[in-house]
């Protein structure tokens, strides 16, 4: 294990944001670890996460701990608090986080002192958030697809899970690698309710100072990474179903006017095409997620989540 040097890894000031997807990380990223007026030093950019992404999540036979410390190391301010947010080190939706643990492992051999941030969302608005992302990536399945694929025993590529928003279950790694004390968990929905208290919970898990007058200067009503229209989500579906979702630079560039003139003609048909998907996401997920399902994870992730504050799951929409 190389580990870091002696002089970052004696100094206890690095917070690992870990996610997860869609619960407002690009705003934290860019709207608080990067604004100036945080005094934060943000380690990954915003603009260079694929660097960063590309090597942390390599297969072990490819992954290069010293190359990941070099970055680190580079971007370090001893006098600062230093974040790493990077959503895809919870692992990724529609691949189920196959390789979430194992990330895990590599933080905590890279940053054995770190503190970790992790926030969570309601599960079954999480899916539906992640089903119009995925759609917008130009996915081409319906979530009924996703849900249930078929010929289960044939399928080699890891797949979309629900067990992955069983958050309780990752955040019981990172509390065995990192200890209790130093993991926060929050959730998304306090973000949206009472921002101002939400980074406030994460300045003082932090220790940044001043967090008053910090706060009082962020651009707290801005949007970032606002979501697209479920009818655009729907459209992009259709052209990706009939022309193939190859997101190569030259498929891009040879589809671009077709596309364009699809998403025309789409358009103008006088046809409710966010109704549509909306109603079929609803309906999916009643056939095939019972109103239950996270029950029992949700008593837990309450529990744990109180062991920083005293936050009611129940009143912000999750089933307990």
């Amino acid at each position: 294990m190389l580990g870091l040097s002696d002089n970052v890894n004696n100094n206890h000031n690095i917070l690992i944001h870990i996610g997860y997807h869609k619960t407002g990380t690009s705003w934290l990223q860019n709207k608080f670890f990067e604004n100036p007026i945080s005094g934060i030093n943000s380690v990954a950019k915003y603009k260079d996460r694929p660097r960063w992404v590309t090597e942390v999540i390599k297969p072990f036979y490819l992954y290069d701990e010293a190359k990941v410390l070099e970055y680190f190391e580079g971007s370090y301010n001893p006098d600062k608090l230093n974040v790493f947010s990077l959503e895809r080190l919870a692992g990724y939706p529609s691949t189920g986080g196959y390789d979430s643990l194992e990330i895990a492992q590599r933080l905590k051999s890279l940053f054995p002192n770190a503190k970790i941030l992790i926030v969570v969302r309601e599960q079954f608005s999480m899916i539906k958030s992640h089903y119009i992302e995925y759609l917008k990536a130009n996915g081409t399945a319906k979530l009924e697809e996703l849900l249930t694929p078929k010929r289960f025993y044939l399928i080699r590529n890891p797949i979309f899970q629900l067990k992955y928003f069983d958050y309780i279950d990752l955040i019981n790694v990172y509390d065995k690698l990192f200890g209790k004390d130093t993991v926060l968990v929050l959730p998304y929905e306090l973000m949206k309710e009472d921002s101002v208290i939400f980074i406030e919970y994460i300045c003082k898990f932090g220790e940044i100072k001043n967090y008053e007058k910090i706060i009082s200067k962020l651009p707290l009503e801005e949007k970032v990474n606002v979501q697209i229209l479920p009818r655009d989500a729907y459209i992009n579906r259709t052209y990706s179903r009939v022309f193939g979702s190859n997101n190569s630079l030259e498929t891009l560039i040879s589809n671009r006017s077709l596309k364009f003139l699809f998403n025309i003609f789409y358009k103008k048909l006088p046809i409710n095409y966010g109704g549509i998907l909306e109603k079929e996401i609803k309906t999916t997920m009643k056939k095939h997620i019972p109103k239950d399902y996270y029950l029992e994870s949700n008593i837990l992730l309450e529990q744990r989540i109180k062991y920083h504050h005293q936050i009611d799951l129940k009143t912000l929409g999750y089933t307990i």
